[in-house]
């Protein structure tokens, strides 16, 4: 793994990944093996069972959820989760049946590398992990294709345009929600 350390520029595209595809660099695959198995874990640990209360929640805590998910045993690669994130449907898209989380979804986490995976990953890594669609709810806002500006994103003075169900989920708030009093862009 010493490799990725100290190659990590390269594998992460400083060059657009010159000489690294064809074949595909050991290195490099490794590297994406590594962060696709990160942001499977938000959706393994993701409790989507609707007879559940918790439905909608994550099935572990924080402090166990990389372990539990199998990604520590063996994994040089070394994180701690240092928050989890959540998005509501509530106003665009109601998740049936509800259960104690209401309109509110774990969505994903944001996780830091410790002093172990860092000195294996060349550097200190920032993972925010997004999970994806599950919920019967979120494939509705997955529904709303057309393009929006998003000004809270990029700016009002930006011409961009995102998807405008994935913009509504990332900034809707609910207001008295333990999960979602705010946004999803404003828990990061």
């Amino acid at each position: 793994m010493e490799s990725i350390a100290s190659r990590w520029r390269a594998l992460s595209g400083e060059n657009d990944w010159e000489g690294l595809l064809d074949p595909l660099d050991y290195d490099l695959r490794r590297y994406i093996i590594h962060y696709g198995e990160r942001a499977e874990a938000a959706e393994a640990a993701f409790i989507g069972e609707v007879k559940s209360e918790n439905v909608g929640l994550p099935r572990y805590p924080k402090s166990t959820l990389f372990s539990k998910v199998g990604l520590e045993l063996g994994n040089p690669f070394k994180y701690i989760v240092k928050r989890y994130i959540y998005a509501s449907t509530s106003g665009i898209a109601e998740n049936d049946p509800k259960g104690i989380a209401e309109n509110s979804n774990w969505i994903g986490f944001v996780a830091v590398s410790t002093d172990q995976g860092s000195e294996v990953l060349g550097r200190r890594d920032i993972l925010i992990s997004w999970r994806g669609t599950i919920r019967k709810a979120e494939l509705t806002i997955d529904k709303k294709i057309d393009l929006v500006s998003a000004p809270t994103i990029f700016g009002s003075d930006n011409n961009a345009k995102i998807h405008h169900g994935w913009y509504s989920y990332y900034t809707t708030a609910e207001s008295g929600s333990t999960y979602n009093s705010t946004s999803s862009q404003d828990q990061n």
